[in-house]
């Protein structure tokens, strides 16, 4: 299912959306969570290198950022130019 959630934003997309990174977090097993938004203001959830779930309320962002608070804490990242998913995916690894 989650191969196709990230089919299905790509083809909403283009395929190439840019995503600017607003929040990290690491669970218990080190693996990297990001919290990035689209150019259109889509908050999503990006972990082991896919999208895994998104938002599109007007305020998608701080909703998703207090949901996934309750489970793990989530560290505010400095303003980045833009990234393709591939970027993202080398960013979460590093």
């Amino acid at each position: 299912m989650r191969a196709s959630l990230a089919r299905m934003i790509d083809g909403m997309t283009g395929g190439m959306n840019r995503y600017s990174i607003h929040y990290r977090s690491a669970d218990s097993h080190q693996q990297t969570g990001l919290l990035i938004t689209d150019e259109r203001g889509t908050a999503y959830l990006f972990c082991s290198g896919r999208l895994q779930a998104y938002c599109t309320h007007p305020d998608a962002l701080t909703r998703l950022l207090r949901a996934l608070q309750r489970r793990a804490p989530w560290t505010a990242v400095p303003a980045t130019p833009t990234h393709t998913l591939e970027e993202l995916r080398r960013f979460a690894e590093a």
